[in-house]
């Protein structure tokens, strides 16, 4: 079906529609800008009648796309994004009128208009820090197939604008729905390693339920909004799409929906009083294998019946369930039961260097198995066993092991600590449980996701052994 949106000339959205309604509405006058009637004279000076004027200005047109496209019932369907994002050019319509949009610019009015995306972004004296993507601004996802980092960032922004879509189907749908897209940069980044003169290898570019392999950065997405957490069967839990929420559908019935993600910058940043500023880092974990689990009827796994890649279509849901064999290190830590408190939240997101203001409400606090007194850190769990309980309070978890996947050497906050430069190193890790799976060893599942800072943290990590480990 993807190839029929991606070769159409045009594609018509019924953003308006009602069920059965066809593809708009009744016009609603009072929705509608004002007209000015005035009188027209030829250049005699004769009278001539009238003619009409109707004043739509950049906020009244981008409030109307706003409403009526972007928030839309249509685009929040998760079959819908890669119809939508395929599109060489979509008509959409609002209650004022008709909007048309191509892949690379803004939306535009029938009058030629355009509807600019003023975005969230945070400002600071002209720098700005990424904003989350706006589906319905095409532009926003910034595709970039320049270099294979480029395409790995474009695919994790196209991942933050579908993983919070809804699907009727989402256990059977999750990876499907997203399969036309997946396809388009698989090409991208086998044509990508032509250019650079690399031979394509056949896991170079393998796509593994939702992230692609050896990109180990996009296994870091973190949740951005709070509500209840259910697994979706047959994902591996380190996949986004492993992940779903409950919320209210029009009708006020409670299905499942996407839980919304986001991914970390290519490029950290730290937000000081008076600017961002980009930090380097340094990535230390890789991805050794993979191996596939088929499913039985029930989409669970039958760890007693896998391959190693590849063997099957990697978007059919037969092969939607990968094992990642991972080489890195790994220590013990303390996750509390206890949020990260608002007199905290400032010094952990600058010392972690997290400067995106998201899913902070939800970060809990992270210690070393060590030093358990002394607050080192910050985790986001999605893991559904570890929400609230009948009680309405977290769950405790025991043995939690971080894993080191990015070291940023030099974050903020170093001479706080005695350090003698105003720098000091920081983490961003997995947060990990070990599982027992038959017939293999050091398996563990992702918990969630969080930052680590100070010196006797990178000790920690410069003790660890390194190790392979298998992560389901």
């Amino acid at each position: 079906m993807a190839d029929y949106y991606q070769y159409a000339w045009l594609t018509i959205c019924a953003t308006m529609a009602t069920d059965g309604g066809g593809i708009s509405r009744e016009i609603v006058p009072a929705a509608m800008p004002r007209v000015a009637r005035l009188p027209y004279r030829s250049p005699d000076g004769e009278d001539k009648g009238y003619f009409y004027v109707q004043c739509v200005g950049a906020a009244t047109l981008a409030k109307d796309y706003k409403e009526h496209i972007a928030q839309s019932s249509l685009l929040q369907r998760g079959w819908v994004y890669q119809e939508w994002m395929l599109s060489r050019r979509v008509l959409a319509f609002s209650a004022m009128g008709v909007f048309v949009q191509c892949q690379e610019g803004p939306p535009q009015s029938i009058l030629g208009d355009d509807v600019f995306d003023r975005g969230e972004q945070e400002e600071i004296r002209e720098e700005k820090l990424p904003a989350m993507v706006d589906i319905a601004f095409k532009e926003s996802i910034r595709l970039d197939f320049s270099t294979r980092a480029e395409i790995f960032r474009s695919w994790e922004r196209v991942v933050e604008a579908y993983s919070g879509l809804g699907l009727t189907k989402i256990v059977s749908d999750r990876l499907v729905a997203l399969a036309g897209v997946a396809k388009e940069f698989d090409l991208a980044i086998k044509m990508q390693d032509e250019r650079d003169g690399l031979q394509t290898t056949t896991l170079s570019h393998r796509y593994t339920s939702g992230l692609w392999y050896g990109d180990v950065r996009g296994l870091l997405w973190e949740q951005v909004t709070s509500g209840p957490r259910v697994r979706v069967d047959g994902i591996p839990t380190w996949s986004w799409a492993s992940m779903a929420t409950r919320v209210l559908d029009e009708k006020g019935t409670e299905v499942l929906s996407g839980m919304a993600v986001r991914c970390p910058e290519t490029d950290s940043f730290t937000k000081t009083k008076y600017r961002v500023k980009k930090m380097d880092s340094d990535i230390k974990c890789k991805a050794e294998s993979a191996f596939t689990i088929r499913l039985d009827q029930a989409m669970k796994p039958r760890f007693d019946q896998g391959s190693v890649l590849p063997t099957l279509d990697e978007y059919d849901n037969d092969s939607r369930f990968v094992m990642l064999r991972l080489q890195g290190k790994l220590t013990r830590v303390i996750v509390d039961i206890e949020i990260v408190g608002e007199e905290d939240d400032h010094a952990m997101w600058v010392l972690t260097a997290h400067a995106p203001n998201f899913g902070r409400s939800m970060w809990r606090r992270v210690s070393t198995h060590i030093h358990r007194h002394l607050l080192r850190g910050w985790a986001s769990i999605e893991h559904p066993d570890c929400q609230v309980n009948a009680a309405g309070q977290l769950r405790s978890i025991d043995e939690v092991y971080a894993l080191l996947v990015i070291k940023i050497p030099k974050a903020y906050g170093g001479c706080g600590f005695g350090n003698l430069s105003a720098y000091q190193p920081c983490f961003q890790v997995l947060y990990l449980k070990a599982v027992h799976v038959e017939g293999f060893s050091d398996t563990y599942e992702r918990l969630g996701v969080g930052r680590m800072f100070g010196n006797d943290v990178d000790s920690c990590f410069e003790l660890a052994e390194e190790k392979c480990i298998w992560l389901v």
